[in-house]
């Protein structure tokens, strides 16, 4: 039935009037915890009414020049729905160019008005669509800059389709990048899509951006897009809409919380899910004389896995099974069979969690014959995807030649550019994390006195005790990393212990000694000149450690996270000793202000308790 324009708008006005607009929120996921990160408010039109679809809704909004004020009434119901459920999550809010653009817009949300419905501008994340081009770059830029200044985050919705691409991107500097659903969906099946987002995850990544699937539908998109560096995911996979802010279900959360487990710990080196590729898999029952006919056409993949309710059962390699088929009566005897008749049935089959490095230890293993067989890589015992030696050795190359270009010539450890690249991915994750910003004391009086040699012998005995303690091979892996002279950091994805931070303080303390001569140490003090030339007697060095954690910010960039750590740092080494100084601020307030807030450790046995 056709309606009239004035129709139309007496009842979109009647609808915000009376505020019939329905809010549902949808969960967005950490793909490794299970736990939900935020939730996107969606809007509906009243149930019954010509506009309950949003596709309705908006385009009759955009029809009869009404944008502002429906996008607009959206956005309150939305805060005000989301607010009254308490939540302690982010709210993900839909708008366009339009209306950010619209001077009214500068007015519509503060942060007064958040504080009245008791929520934070941290919250809140404004999601710019791509599908309408933006007139104003400058006024844009400057309108989301005033935003982001008052603690609003920004994400770019539908990236992949829509006007600006990378350029919108270039330009918002968003702190998340949302794929659109026509990236994701059947994914897992499109090699050309998989190495875009793959490049698209690492990107986001290197800027410290996070980056959220959208339109995951199937449990092999989901597995896909796990395995591409993808952060966090959306769809109906995962939870439909509500209009309660619900938590995920029980088993799906369990789900990605294990595999969460399998592969969190931080470790130099690259796991194998990161590099492995999405290979089409084979069902047990098909011929193979249809498998021959696909490969003839078709011979991207040299081969191929066959899968049974998710698990791997066997390998076809494309040169074997031609090779076995050209025999006398091979492709006789076989092609009617099914392809479990000459498959191989115990391939090497590897979990995503393991390192690169592992993985091409066990491939070089296998008899020689076997040696260049595909490995299938799974995901708790589940099909993830498939990875070559070559693959293997080729990333193991360039990570050698990336840490050899940027480690540190005295230490061997990483230094800044893969630390700023390790510091990044663990923003990114939104996960929880521990940073150890240790630096020695006293250490350039040691220098100046004993001459760099003995130096960078005290600098590389720091060196040692943090591989010995948090190396691969230690109970407690993390990753290290030696920011310069005597500065170091400690990286991890999980708490430290503070028996082992304490123990570092210990065996630092107990090794110091040896690089001084006897009369220092007999003194406990060595002798220097201070800035009037007088004489003067220095401690011997100690150690600080600044522990900075998820828990303290958020933290949208490394620069913010590590000028945090550096502060903690300053008030850390002013106190006698080497000592432990955790940061107590939650949510960048509540400035350290006290002597209380540290934990102070001495060369004592009975340590003090922990504060």
């Amino acid at each position: 039935m056709l309606i009239e324009n004035t129709e139309l708008v007496t009842m979109l006005h009647e609808i915000l009037s009376t505020k019939a607009i329905r809010t549902v929120f949808q969960p967005i996921v950490h793909l490794t915890s299970g736990e939900v990160f935020g939730y996107e408010a969606l809007s509906r039109g009243p149930v019954g009414s010509p506009f309950e679809s949003p596709l309705a809704l908006f385009s009759a909004a955009s029809q009869l020049d009404m944008t502002w004020e429906v996008e607009y009434e959206c956005l309150q119901l939305a805060i005000t729905r989301f607010a009254a459920q308490d939540p302690k999550t982010l709210l993900f809010l839909n708008m366009s160019p339009t209306i950010v653009q619209d001077s009214r817009f500068y007015d519509g949300i503060t942060t007064q008005q958040l504080s009245e419905v008791s929520l934070t501008s941290e919250q809140l994340v404004f999601e710019i669509t791509e599908q309408v081009a933006v007139t104003n770059h400058t006024a844009f830029r400057n309108l989301l800059d005033h935003y982001r200044h008052q603690g609003f985050k920004l994400a770019i919705d539908d990236v992949g389709d829509g006007y600006a691409g990378l350029s919108l991107i270039s330009k918002v500097n968003p702190h998340y990048l949302k794929l659109d659903i026509g990236l994701i969906k059947g994914i897992a099946h499109d090699p050309l899509r998989q190495h875009l987002v793959r490049s698209l995850a690492s990107f986001a990544t290197g800027m410290g951006m996070g980056i959220i699937a959208e339109g995951l539908e199937n449990e092999d998109d989901l597995n896909c897009v796990s395995s591409l560096g993808i952060h966090y995911g959306q769809g109906y996979l995962l939870a439909y809409p509500n209009a309660e802010t619900l938590p995920l279900d029980t088993a799906m959360s369990e789900r990605l919380s294990a595999k969460g487990r399998c592969g969190m710990l931080l470790n130099p080196g690259i796991r194998l899910g990161a590099v492995c590729r999405t290979v089409p898999y084979l069902l047990p029952e098909i011929a193979v004389k249809d498998l021959c006919s696909e490969w003839h056409v078709n011979d991207t993949f040299a081969g191929k896995p066959i899968i049974q309710d998710g698990y791997p059962i066997g390998l076809i390699m494309r040169d074997s099974l031609f090779a076995r088929l050209a025999t006398p009566y091979g492709y006789s005897l076989y092609s009617h069979r099914n392809v479990t008749s000459v498959m191989e049935s115990e391939p090497l089959i590897l979990e995503q969690d393991i390192s690169v490095e592992t993985a091409a230890l066990k491939a070089l293993a296998l008899p020689e014959s076997r040696t260049y067989e595909h490995m299938i890589v799974t995901d708790q015992g589940r099909y993830l995807g498939m990875v070559t030696l070559k693959d293997l050795l080729s990333h193991m190359t360039t990570q050698s030649l990336a840490r050899a270009h940027t480690a540190n010539p005295l230490t061997g450890l990483p230094g800044n550019p893969i630390i700023h690249s390790e510091l990044a991915r663990v923003l990114a994750t939104g996960l929880p994390f521990n940073l150890c910003y240790c630096d020695l004391d006293h250490f350039k009086t040691f220098n100046d006195a004993y001459g760099f040699t003995r130096g960078d012998a005290v600098i590389q005995s720091l060196a040692t005790i943090l591989q010995d303690l948090f190396g691969p091979q230690s109970e407690t892996p993390a990753f290290i990393g030696h920011i310069g002279g005597d500065d170091f950091v400690i990286i991890s994805d999980y708490p430290l212990p503070n028996t082992i931070l304490e123990k570092v303080l210990l065996t630092f303390d107990a090794n110091i000694p040896i690089y001084y001569d006897h009369d220092a140490r007999e003194r406990g003090s060595i002798e220097s000149i201070n800035r009037k030339g007088e004489v003067v007697q220095q401690p011997l060095c100690s150690l600080s450690i600044a522990v900075v954690t998820a828990d303290n910010g958020p933290f949208s960039t490394p620069q913010s996270l590590t000028q945090r750590a550096a502060e903690v740092k300053h008030r850390c080494k002013a106190l006698p000793g080497s000592c432990i100084c955790y940061d107590q601020r939650r949510n960048n307030i509540n400035p350290l202000d006290s002597i209380e807030n540290y934990v102070n450790f001495t060369n004592e046995v009975n340590l003090p308790a922990l504060v």
